[in-house]
Protein backbone atom coordinates (compact mmCIF):
# COMPACT_ATOMS: atom_id res chain seq x y z
CA UNK A 1 0.00 0.00 0.00
CA UNK A 2 1.53 3.43 -0.96
CA UNK A 3 0.48 7.11 0.44
CA UNK A 4 0.27 9.57 -2.50
CA UNK A 5 1.80 12.78 -0.85
CA UNK A 6 0.96 14.54 -3.91
CA UNK A 7 -2.34 16.85 -2.49
CA UNK A 8 0.29 17.73 0.27
CA UNK A 9 2.94 18.87 -2.20
CA UNK A 10 0.56 20.59 -4.33
CA UNK A 11 -1.21 22.71 -1.14
CA UNK A 12 2.60 23.48 0.02
CA UNK A 13 3.34 25.16 -3.14
CA UNK A 14 -0.01 27.31 -3.62
CA UNK A 15 1.35 29.41 0.02
CA UNK A 16 3.43 31.66 -1.16
CA UNK A 17 5.23 34.60 1.45
CA UNK A 18 6.97 38.05 0.17
CA UNK A 19 9.59 39.40 2.19
CA UNK A 20 9.13 39.57 5.64
CA UNK A 21 6.70 36.85 6.07
CA UNK A 22 3.66 39.00 4.54
CA UNK A 23 0.84 37.15 2.36
CA UNK A 24 1.37 38.78 -0.62
CA UNK A 25 -1.27 36.15 -3.39
CA UNK A 26 -4.65 35.23 -3.15
CA UNK A 27 -6.95 36.02 -1.03
CA UNK A 28 -4.97 37.14 2.53
CA UNK A 29 -3.04 39.27 0.75
CA UNK A 30 -5.92 41.42 -0.89
CA UNK A 31 -7.93 40.95 2.62
CA UNK A 32 -4.82 42.53 4.40
CA UNK A 33 -4.32 45.49 1.76
CA UNK A 34 -8.22 46.32 2.16
CA UNK A 35 -8.03 46.25 5.69
CA UNK A 36 -4.47 48.45 5.89
CA UNK A 37 -6.36 50.85 4.35
CA UNK A 38 -9.55 50.84 5.85
CA UNK A 39 -7.76 51.41 9.21
CA UNK A 40 -5.19 54.58 7.09
CA UNK A 41 -8.77 55.89 6.22
CA UNK A 42 -9.98 56.05 9.52
CA UNK A 43 -7.20 57.51 11.42
CA UNK A 44 -7.04 60.34 8.62
CA UNK A 45 -10.56 61.14 9.50
CA UNK A 46 -9.39 61.17 13.24
CA UNK A 47 -10.62 57.64 14.38
CA UNK A 48 -9.14 55.67 16.45
CA UNK A 49 -9.70 51.95 17.00
CA UNK A 50 -9.63 49.93 20.33
CA UNK A 51 -12.03 49.47 23.20
CA UNK A 52 -12.58 52.94 25.37
CA UNK A 53 -10.99 53.32 28.46
CA UNK A 54 -13.15 53.07 31.66
CA UNK A 55 -12.34 56.26 33.26
CA UNK A 56 -11.64 58.74 30.27
CA UNK A 57 -12.16 61.61 31.63
CA UNK A 58 -9.26 63.26 33.96
CA UNK A 59 -11.77 64.35 36.68
CA UNK A 60 -12.28 60.67 37.29
CA UNK A 61 -9.27 59.89 37.51
CA UNK A 62 -8.59 62.47 40.26
CA UNK A 63 -11.59 61.46 41.48
CA UNK A 64 -10.55 58.24 42.26
CA UNK A 65 -6.99 59.62 43.87
CA UNK A 66 -9.03 61.84 46.18
CA UNK A 67 -10.90 58.54 47.48
CA UNK A 68 -8.29 56.47 47.34
CA UNK A 69 -6.67 58.86 50.28
CA UNK A 70 -9.43 59.09 52.32
CA UNK A 71 -9.35 56.01 54.90
CA UNK A 72 -13.30 56.07 55.12
CA UNK A 73 -14.03 54.84 51.32
CA UNK A 74 -13.21 50.74 50.58
CA UNK A 75 -11.80 50.01 47.32
CA UNK A 76 -15.09 48.40 47.04
CA UNK A 77 -16.80 51.99 46.82
CA UNK A 78 -14.80 53.23 45.09
CA UNK A 79 -15.32 50.88 42.33
CA UNK A 80 -18.96 50.86 42.76
CA UNK A 81 -19.18 54.82 42.55
CA UNK A 82 -17.05 54.79 39.51
CA UNK A 83 -18.29 51.32 38.02
CA UNK A 84 -14.74 49.73 37.46
CA UNK A 85 -13.72 46.69 38.86
CA UNK A 86 -11.05 46.22 41.20
CA UNK A 87 -8.65 45.21 38.58
CA UNK A 88 -9.45 48.31 36.40
CA UNK A 89 -8.85 50.26 39.86
CA UNK A 90 -5.47 49.16 40.44
CA UNK A 91 -4.37 49.40 36.90
CA UNK A 92 -4.96 53.38 37.12
CA UNK A 93 -3.45 53.86 40.68
CA UNK A 94 -0.22 51.68 39.34
CA UNK A 95 -0.22 53.78 36.48
CA UNK A 96 -0.61 56.86 38.32
CA UNK A 97 2.28 56.04 40.77
CA UNK A 98 4.86 54.71 37.74
CA UNK A 99 4.27 58.39 35.95
CA UNK A 100 4.73 60.57 39.74
CA UNK A 101 8.38 57.95 39.68
CA UNK A 102 7.43 56.64 43.44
Amino acid sequence: MSIDFSCVVKFQEKVCTGSGGENRCGFLGAYRERTNAGLEAARARGKKGGRPKSLDQPKNITLLKQMHADPNYSISDICKTLDISRSTFYRYLKSDNNENGQ
